[in-house]
C-alpha cells in the first residue's frame, strides 16, 4: 500500500505529506479544490506524463516522494520487482525545463522502468485517463486470471517457442538443393569475414591502453635516462653521493657508535635509489621505438572496428558467427536432418493446438461465469438493465503463446443499444460503474495492490450511492483503494477521510489537505449532504451515515 504521499510545487500544491490508511481513503471538497491534482500526482510520481507545466509557477522544480509497504504486496509481484526490503521508497522530480530524474530505493531508474513499476503497483480508474482495465490486450490476461489459467499459460508459451523455434529450423531445411547452396555460399561468405578478423574479445581495449605509451616512446625514453642519469648515471649522481654520505657517516660511526643508526637508515635510502635506476633500465628496454608497430596496431584496430561494426560489438560479431556455423551445420546435414524437423514440428504444433483447445474450452465457460458477476454488480449499482458479455474469438490459423483467443469485453448500458466494446463507452459514469463492476468481480484475480479512484461516483446518488460504496470498501478488504469523491455516502464508509481544500496564503493561491476525524469529520459530512455545519438535521444525518 501506498504509506506516505510527500508532494512539493506540484501545480498548485506547495507542500503537502498525506498518511493514507491501509484500506478505503477518500479525498473530499469542492469542485476544483485540487482532490484530482494529488492523484495526478501519484500518476507522475509512478511514471505518468512529466511536463514544465505541473511545476508550480515561481518554483524552480517540483518533487514526489511515495513510501510504499512493500511487505503487504502480493509474492508474485515482489518477484517481479526483485524486492529485498519491506518498503519500497519511489520518489521523482522535474525542473523547469521539462527535465525527470526518478529512484527507486537510491538508485537512478529509467521512466520505461518506472512506468512498468507504475502498472504493477497502482491501476487508475477515472474518466479521462486511459484506464488499464480497458486495453484489449489485457483482457485475456485477467479473463485468464479469473479462470485460474496461469499454469495453462505457462504451458502455451512454452509450447509456442517450441514450435517457433522447430518450424524456423524445418523451413531452412525444406530449401531446395539449389536454394540450399545459395544460403550456404552466403553464409560461408559471411563466417569467413568474421573468422579473418581473428576477434577476440576484450583485444579492442587492451590495444586501445598500449597505443598512447607507443605513440609517446620517444619521449618516455627520454625521460627515462634524465631520471637514470640523476639516479645512477651521472657524476655527483644521487646514488653515488648517497655511497660517499653512506662511507662517511659509517667513519663517523666508528669513532661514535651513535652514529650507527644513521648509517643503518642511509644504507636502504641507497639500495632504493639504485632499485629504482634499474627498473627505469628494465622499462628502457622493453620500449618500442618502432613506428611500424604503431601502424600494424592501428590497423589492427581498423580491422577489429569494421568488423564489428556490422553487428554492434566485438561479442556480437562472435555470437552471430556461431549462430551461422549452427544454420550452416544444419543446411549441410541433408535430408535426414529434413524429415527429423519435419516430425518433431508437426508434433510440437499438434501439442500447441491441443493445450489452445483445452484452454478455449476453460475460457468459453470463465467468460459466462464472470459475465453472470458482473450483471449482479451492475444491477446493484443502478444498471439493471444493461447487458455485459466477453466476446471471445478463436482463429486457430493465427496460434500464439496464449493461444488462438482473443477477448473483447462488451456492454449495452441501456435498452435497444447493441453491445460495443468496453474501450468504446462514451459515457463518464456508466463507464466509472462499469469498471467499478468489473473491478469487484475480478477483484480476485487481479494483483495490482492500489487501486485509485477519480470520480467513479459521477451521475449517481441516493441508494446507488451507497453501493458505489459498500464496493469500494469491499475491493478495499484485500488492497489499498484511494478515492475522490463529492457523495457523503461514499466518504462515510471510508477508512481514512481527507478534506482537500483552497485558500489564500499571502496573495497566493495554495492546496491544503487535512485527515478528518470526529467532529470535523460530521461538519464536512453535514456540508457534503447540503446542509450547514451548525444544522442539527445535518449533522443528525451524518453521523447516521457514519454509524
Amino acid at each position: 500500500m501506498l504509506k506516505t504521499l510527500k508532494v512539493k510545487n506540484f501545480a498548485l500544491v506547495s507542500e503537502a505529506a498525506i498518511e493514507f490508511a491501509p484500506g478505503f481513503n477518500v479525498l473530499t471538497g469542492e469542485t476544483g479544490a485540487g482532490k484530482s491534482i494529488l492523484l495526478e500526482a501519484v500518476g507522475f510520481l509512478l511514471g505518468g506524463r512529466a511536463s514544465a507545466q505541473l511545476v508550480r509557477a515561481g518554483a524552480s522544480g517540483l518533487s514526489v516522494e511515495g513510501l510504499f509497504d512493500a511487505a503487504a504486496f502480493p509474492e508474485e509481484l515482489r518477484r517481479r520487482l526483485e524486492l529485498q526490503t519491506p518498503s519500497l521508497l519511489v520518489r521523482r522530480e522535474l525542473d523547469g525545463q521539462g527535465r525527470t530524474r526518478a529512484e527507486w530505493n537510491g538508485r537512478r531508474l529509467p521512466v520505461s522502468e518506472l512506468a512498468a513499476l507504475g502498472e504493477s503497483l497502482v491501476d487508475f480508474q477515472s474518466q479521462n485517463e486511459h484506464q488499464t482495465l480497458l486495453k484489449p490486450s489485457l483482457q485475456l490476461d485477467l479473463l485468464d486470471r479469473y479462470a485460474g489459467l496461469e499454469e495453462k499459460r505457462r504451458e502455451l508459451r512454452a509450447l509456442h517457442e517450441e514450435c517457433r523455434e522447430l518450424e524456423t529450423e524445418r523451413d531452412a531445411a525444406r530449401m531446395s538443393a539449389e536454394e540450399r547452396e545459395r544460403r550456404l555460399e552466403i553464409l560461408r561468405l559471411e563466417l569467413s569475414v568474421i573468422e579473418s578478423a581473428r576477434l577476440r574479445p576484450g583485444e579492442e581495449r587492451e590495444i586501445e591502453a598500449a597505443l598512447p605509451l607507443l605513440k609517446h616512446a620517444e619521449k618516455a625514453a627520454a625521460l627515462i635516462d634524465a631520471a637514470r642519469a640523476h639516479l645512477s648515471e651521472d657524476e655527483g649522481s644521487a646514488a653515488s653521493r648517497l655511497s660517499a654520505a653512506l662511507k662517511s657517516v659509517a667513519d663517523l660511526a666508528r669513532l661514535d657508535p651513535g652514529f650507527e643508526s644513521l648509517a643503518a637508515a642511509l644504507d636502504p635510502a641507497r639500495a632504493a635509489v639504485e632499485e629504482a635506476s634499474r627498473t627505469l633500465l628494465a622499462y628502457r628496454n622493453r620500449l618500442s621505438m618502432d613506428p611500424g608497430k604503431l601502424d600494424v596496431l592501428y590497423d589492427r584496430l581498423d580491422q577489429i572496428s569494421r568488423a564489428a561494426k556490422k553487428y554492434g560489438g566485438v561479442e556480437e560479431a562472435l555470437q552471430r558467427g556461431g549462430k551461422i556455423a549452427g544454420e550452416i551445420a544444419s543446411l549441410e546435414s541433408g535430408d535426414a536432418r529434413r524429415e527429423e524437423l519435419d516430425r518433431r514440428a508437426a508434433a510440437a504444433r499438434r501439442n500447441l493446438e491441443r493445450a489452445a483447445e483445452e484452454a478455449h474450452v476453460k475460457r468459453l465457460k470463465a467468460a459466462r461465469e464472470l459475465e453472470a458477476e458482473v450483471l449482479k454488480e451492475l444491477k446493484s449499482l443502478g444498471m439493471a438493465e444493461s447487458r455485459f458479455s466477453v466476446a471471445i474469438t478463436m482463429d486457430p490459423e493465427h496460434l500464439g503463446p496464449a493461444g488462438s483467443d482473443s477477448a473483447e469485453f462488451m456492454i449495452a448500458a441501456n435498452p435497444g443499444e447493441p453491445e460495443r466494446p468496453l474501450r468504446q463507452t462514451a459515457s463518464g459514469g456508466e463507464l466509472s460503474r462499469v469498471a467499478l463492476a468489473l473491478k469487484t468481480a475480478l477483484s480476485g484475480a487481479d494483483g495490482v495492490p492500489i487501486l485509485v479512484f477519480d470520480e467513479v461516483d459521477a451521475g449517481v446518488g441516493g441508494a446507488v450511492a451507497r453501493a458505489v460504496g459498500r464496493k469500494l470498501l469491499a475491493l478495499s478488504a484485500g488492497r489499498q483503494v484511494l478515492c475522490v469523491t463529492h457523495l457523503p455516502h461514499i466518504a462515510s464508509m471510508a477508512e481514512a477521510h481527507f478534506s482537500v481544500r483552497k485558500v489564500r496564503d499571502g496573495g497566493r493561491t495554495v492546496v491544503t489537505v487535512e485527515r478528518l476525524a470526529g467532529e470535523a469529520r460530521v461538519k464536512v459530512l453535514a456540508v457534503m449532504l447540503g446542509g450547514e455545519d451548525r444544522s442539527e438535521a445535518g449533522r443528525r444525518h451524518a453521523k447516521e451515515l457514519l454509524t
